[in-house]
């Protein structure tokens, strides 16, 4: 058997300046990093003697003998683009649901390039995943993605990476062990309640990254992330205040996310955002797409203890910055 595990990931600045249709001709940037939060595919070969070649296990479960009938649309495409014709015993689950801004579908299908490569004992590396994860995604679905998913799905760890033309390049923070422990301790994720479908919620933002409208705000969001560039490279900067000054930089790119289309916030998330500042949080933003999903919050001790009091116990997880990236195991 084979299993893939893939980190999550939090986008903290930039979002939105790593689709095509924006750096295609203006450089843009963004800052995020995967966390210890995974989604697992396993592959083992299937029995000839069973009834159908192909039994996949995700929200549901689908038997068939025939690529082509095959209803995840990920899946159905790896198989196809890889040339799979041996039986499948395919199985994916996750540490948290997708549709949460998490970046889930993008890491999912880098982890199941990353154990159908395995499989087919096909080497592969980082650049070579991202690389056929955005053209499954982007060319190939025609999916409403960027490329920063894949990004850090492939390469894992803290990292700002930068776009221009076809060209991109990729910056590694030096953290201290003080700075890391503190940080872990800062990051709190709040789930709105709600999930969405992030392709059909980006046709918008595309439209107006396309025509220009979003440039002004992605050059703003840009800047903002070579700021935070800077605080995360300053090696003499105190924890406390690295975190504080994230935050406010994270309060500044939310607000002019929420310029990039119509639907990205919405009352709740306001409502939501709102209750985390009136309990002292250093900043506050919803991650992915927008609509749902995870806000995540920057805190310190005290506005963390009563943030995780103003909501219910079940939508309110503590997570971690790792540098893992989307790694296969053979049993």
């Amino acid at each position: 058997m084979f299993l893939s595990k893939t980190p999550l990931r939090v986008s903290l600045f930039g979002g939105g300046s790593d689709f095509p249709e924006y750096f295609r001709d203006s450089p843009g940037a963004v800052l995020g990093s995967t966390i210890n939060r995974y989604i697992y595919t396993a592959v083992l070969p299937i029995s000839d003697i069973a009834e159908q070649k192909y039994r996949i296990s995700y929200r549901t479960v689908e038997n068939t003998s025939d690529v082509d009938s095959i209803s995840h649309p990920i899946i159905r495409e790896i198989l196809r683009y890889k040339n799979v014709n041996v039986g499948l015993n395919i199985s994916t689950i996750s540490d948290l649901p997708g549709g949460s801004g998490l970046g889930s579908s993008s890491a999912f299908t880098v982890g199941f390039l990353n154990v159908i490569n395995r499989f087919l004992k096909i080497e592969s590396s980082p650049f070579e995943l991202f690389s056929e994860a955005v053209h499954i995604e982007r060319d190939i679905l025609k999916e409403n993605v960027g490329i920063q998913d894949q990004l850090h799905a492939s390469n894992g760890g803290l990292k700002m990476y930068k776009f221009e033309g076809d060209n991109y390049e990729s910056h590694s923070f030096l953290r201290k062990k003080e700075m890391i422990n503190y940080w872990n301790k800062s990051l709190t994720l709040v789930f709105t309640d709600t999930f969405r479908n992030s392709s059909k919620l980006l046709t918008e933002q595309i439209s107006r990254n396309s025509s220009g409208l979003n440039d002004h705000y992605l050059n703003e969001m840009v800047d903002i992330t070579l700021e935070a560039q800077k605080i995360f490279d300053d090696q003499v900067i105190s924890p406390t205040s690295c975190v504080a000054e994230i935050g406010k930089l994270l309060n500044e790119s939310w607000e002019l996310k929420k310029k990039l289309g119509s639907q990205i916030s919405n009352p709740v998330i306001e409502s939501m955002i709102e209750i985390g500042k009136k309990s002292g949080v250093l900043g506050a933003k919803l991650l992915g797409a927008g609509a749902g999903g995870f806000i995540l919050f920057l805190t310190d001790e005290t506005s963390k203890k009563k943030l995780m009091e103003s909501f219910l116990p079940a939508n309110v997880f503590s997570v971690q910055f790792c540098e893992d990236k989307s790694k296969v195991y053979e049993f």
